[in-house]
């Protein structure tokens, strides 16, 4: 069964069958826009070119209808040379209309993932009759790194019968991949009339304010009605707050049919804009930036500014051009695809993105009758109802970040927009979703469910942001829920370093500068009476000392362990992942990996993310891009990891985790934090068989890493710097690491930034233990004493700055008591680990 969503706009002959009085009982109206190449309407495609085992050259017109035997909605030339070509026949004329066609389905080099299938040309031809010599091209793209993603070609007032897909002579004998192909009527737009008597219907009786509009209609004074409304709302949302520049988009753009992209920027072939055109360096995710609204407020913006009527024009000519090609979906775009997919223009994510920017456009436009026309306003307010109406029906399906985030859009609209007759089942459908999300995706312990510090911060605050516009409204919500809600501002409170900066874990760069990237906090922990979070945001100037400086998020296997509070900018700080399987989103394959700060520097970084898809951007995601173990030179599959232990004590902490992403073998971690000056590392990896085993470690440039007799060691002139002390008794080799790439606005201003690392590499034969000291120091000179060794296999002496440390965990042995024999002593304890400094129990 496929879920139908019923709409209300640019509807053709079909909204004459319905009645008024079923347009208000469902809420929601008929479907107008299917695709219209589809079988049922005697759409067939044929091909002369041979396709791959296991596909139908018929899934590439709908992936419902054709599935295909394996491969939903996607088609594959066979491995040959030949020429790739397919001719969709629709059984008919078609006067008008536009095609999407996805060219290139795949991700590209995101995490590895092979991208050898790319087209090298694709030329899209249309006929009326089929004969030869009448075939007109409509889109001519030639060059591996010319043909986009994703593309589509609109006709007005022109026959076509068949179009055709030429992919060029196959040379290289790997058969080229595409997708389904969509086919529907450009929007015809009703009159101003039609529309106004439309709204009248989906706006409450009760407004008072409203009635002068009721009246006009009535006396079919449609000026008036119109100036009534506008009215009305300039009035009502002149509260929202105006947004700042897109610097990705420039208003001339659109009419230079130009994209841009973090600095980046295309043009697009052909003579008008397409609004669904992703260029081929990029996956699909990234270039929808320029669907999701910013376009609408930046143009709102600089007319704000300028007063310049040239943005007027540019906002009409785009809101109209927009709408007339990117109609809501209808019956046949469904299901949704990749979490909220429908149709390109239409996923969740972008059309909740995209209401800010036709509200704010609403807003801006409302007042200038003489230059913003009538009809075009009318139409675009009730783009943004119908919107709403979009997220009321997707909102509930969906989970991650993309539900928090259109839950936040959908109340919001419902916030800006209480005079629609839907604002309740808005409210209603916010409020059983958001509650939904949070014992979904926010453990009992605060911690969002993405792995990844960008997207989890950034979700966390738009839950605590919809939780606040509940409270404004008096929803009640359940006390489960509440408290998931304030649980979440610890989060952001731990994993923040003491500079205030957050670790680019997973995809996205570092987040934010001092002092800037956790305003939660700083807004809420004082409303909410966290006494302890308002301490941790103030480095101690107000609120109550936490009783435990160290902080587990054990539902998401997240570890923070960090040296005492009263360290301010000098603390400790590292964290220590084994997230379990629904905690994988936007993560990274580096379970088990690590970063640390100490001393006001991040030391051991993880690289981030650039842009999705673009070359090089696999590297990104790789294990040995992160700090933690390799095995022969592969990276870990992805999959989850598993927490054995977590222990919180005055004199240590300890973690102990394992995962098994390498065939054959786990590789099992555990993390010792000897207070307040440094960590243990245990990785234990068993199995069969000689294998390459690197420990991989990453620093910020200008590290200058080097060795020091058998110490790595980095080299900056001030602030903290770190030695790593590994200890074995097998042969190793290190080496420094070619420089890398790693993503950060907190330096370079937010550009890929060239770094180095240090591999520490051991040929070995399974099971094989390595312990490693990593010891942070501030200033240029390490201690000089500064030594470890092993004494027993679970016993580690550390001895720096006049000092002697020994370590002592638990043998393998699962017992809640166990004993320590060393130095001719007996010591009981029942804890995973014991320190003892200078021959005295911590």
């Amino acid at each position: 069964m496929y879920k139908i969503i019923f709409c209300t706009v640019f509807m053709l002959s079909i909204n004459a069958n319905l009645s008024d009085a079923a347009i208000l009982e469902m809420g929601k109206l008929s479907p107008y826009y299917e695709n219209l190449a589809f079988p049922e309407h005697g759409t067939r495609i044929t091909s002369p070119a041979d396709s791959a085992p296991d596909f139908d050259i018929r899934s590439i017109l709908d992936p419902v209808t054709y599935p295909g035997p394996k491969k939903n909605g996607f088609f594959q030339f066979a491995d040959i040379e030949q020429n790739e070509i397919f001719t969709i026949d629709f059984g008919r004329i078609l006067t008008s209309g536009i095609a999407v066609i996805r060219t290139h389905p795949s991700y590209g080099e995101v995490y590895g993932d092979p991208d050898n299938r790319r087209p090298r040309q694709i030329i899209i031809k249309a006929s009326a009759d089929g004969r030869e010599g009448n075939w007109q091209i409509l889109r001519s793209c030639i060059g591996l790194d010319n043909v986009p993603r994703l593309q589509s070609v609109v006709w007005e007032d022109k026959p076509i019968h068949y179009l055709r897909f030429d992919f060029g002579r196959n040379t290289v004998k790997i058969g080229t991949q595409t997708a389904d192909v969509q086919v529907f009527p450009r929007f015809k737009f009703p009159s101003m009339s039609e529309r106004l008597h439309d709204l009248d219907k989906l706006l409450k009786q009760d407004v008072e304010q409203l009635e002068p509009f009721r009246k006009a209609l009535a006396n079919h004074d449609y000026d008036r009605a119109v100036e009534v409304l506008r009215a009305y709302f300039a009035d009502s949302l002149n509260t929202i707050e105006k947004r700042d520049y897109d610097k990705n988009y420039l208003p001339d753009d659109w009419k230079k049919n130009i994209v841009r992209f973090n600095e980046r920027s295309w043009k697009i072939p052909g003579d008008r804009f397409d609004w669904y055109y992703y260029p081929c360096e990029l996956s699909a995710e990234p270039p929808s930036y320029w669907l999701a609204g910013r376009q609408f407020w930046t143009v709102a913006n600089y007319y704000q500014d300028t007063k310049d009527k040239k943005y007027i024009d540019y906002a009409k000519n785009m809101i109209r051009q927009w709408l007339a090609d990117m109609p809501c979906p209808g019956i046949h775009y469904m299901p949704a695809r990749n979490g909220g997919y429908l149709i390109e223009g239409w996923p969740t994510i972008r059309t909740a993105n995209r209401t800010y920017g036709l509200v704010y456009a609403l807003e801006t436009f409302a007042p200038h009758r003489r230059i913003f026309d009538d009809d075009t306003w009318i139409q675009l307010l009730y783009a943004i109802w119908e919107h709403a109406q979009f997220l009321e029906y997707y909102t509930p399906s969906l989970g991650g970040n993309w539900l928090t985030w259109t839950n936040e859009r959908l109340l919001i609209t419902a916030k800006w927009f209480p005079e629609f007759r839907h604002q309740q089942s808005w409210l209603e459908t916010s409020r059983r979703s958001f509650e939904r999300m949070v014992m979904q995706d926010v453990s009992r312990d605060g911690k969002e469910c993405e792995d990844t510090t960008y997207y989890c911060l950034r979700a966390i605050g738009e839950v605590i942001n919809t939780y606040e516009i509940f409270e404004q409204y008096g929803v009640d919500l359940s006390p489960k829920v509440k408290s998931r809600v304030r649980n979440a501002l610890d989060f952001p409170a731990w994993v923040h370093q003491p500079d205030f900066r957050n670790p680019a874990i997973g995809d996205m760069g570092m987040n934010g500068s001092p002092e800037d990237s956790i305003p939660l906090v700083r807004k809420y922990a004082s409303k909410w009476g966290r006494q302890d979070l308002m301490y941790i945001n103030s480095l101690g100037r107000v609120g109550i000392k936490p009783g435990k400086a160290s902080r587990a998020f054990l539902d998401d296997g997240w570890f923070v362990m960090r040296s005492y509070w009263d360290d301010g900018l000098d603390a400790r700080h590292l964290i220590f992942r084994a997230p379990p399987k629904h905690c994988r989103g936007h993560g990274h394959l580096d379970v088990l990996a690590i970063v640390l700060y100490a001393y006001g520097r991040s030391l051991l970084i993880d690289p981030g993310m650039t842009l999705y898809g673009i070359k090089g951007s696999g590297d990104y995601g790789k294990t040995n891009m992160h700090n933690t173990v390799t095995i022969d030179d592969r990276t870990q599959k992805h999959g989850p990891g598993k927490v054995n232990r977590w222990e919180n004590t005055p004199s240590h902490d300890f973690a102990d985790a394992e995962h098994s992403l390498y065939k054959d073998v786990i590789h099992r971690r555990r993390v010792i934090f000897v207070k307040p000056d440094y960590y243990v590392i245990i990785d234990d990896l068993t199995g069969e068989g000689e294998r390459k085993l690197d420990w991989n470690y990453h620093f910020f440039k200008g590290a200058d890493p080097s060795l020091s007799g058998k110490i790595v060691r980095t080299n900056f002139p001030t602030g903290g710097n770190l030695a790593i002390l590994p200890i074995t008794q097998e042969k190793i080799s290190n080496s420094n690491r070619k420089p890398f790439k790693y993503v950060t606005p907190e330096i370079e201003g937010g550009k890929e930034v060239p770094s180095i690392g240090w591999l520490i590499r051991m040929k070995s034969r399974l099971p094989q233990q390595l312990v490693t000291v990593l010891f942070p120091f501030k200033g240029k000179e390490m201690p000089s004493d500064l030594q470890a060794r092993m004494t027993e296999s679970n016993i580690l002496t550390v001895q720096y700055n006049k000092r002697t440390d020994v370590i002592v965990w638990r043998p393998e042995e699962p017992k809640d008591i166990w004993i320590i024999h060393h130095d001719g002593r007996t010591i009981q304890v029942n804890t995973s680990a014991v320190i003892l400094r200078d021959d005295k129990m911590q």
